[in-house]
């Protein structure tokens, strides 16, 4: 991946928060622990207004997403 890319994490008593920015024209894959069997809840924008976080299966305790270009949030369930 080129690019400048960002990813911050914090862990709340709900599970772990994870937000990422990705550069244009680029596509990540993004893995987020299950807290407690339960799966994040999952917002993207970017600049093309296609960047939905996809779902793609839970793999090791993680729950994997292709996300595109721009902001993706990934939120805890309560």
């Amino acid at each position: 991946m080129s690019g400048f890319r960002r990813v911050r994490w914090n862990t709340t008593a709900h599970g772990t928060a994870v937000k990422v920015d990705i550069p244009v024209n680029v596509t990540a894959e993004v893995q987020v622990p299950l807290a407690g069997g339960r799966m994040p809840e999952a917002r993207g924008a970017g600049p093309d207004g296609a960047s939905t976080p996809r779902f793609r299966g839970v793999r090791n305790g993680y729950a994997v997403y292709t996300v595109g270009s721009g902001h993706s949030t990934f939120t805890p369930a309560a």
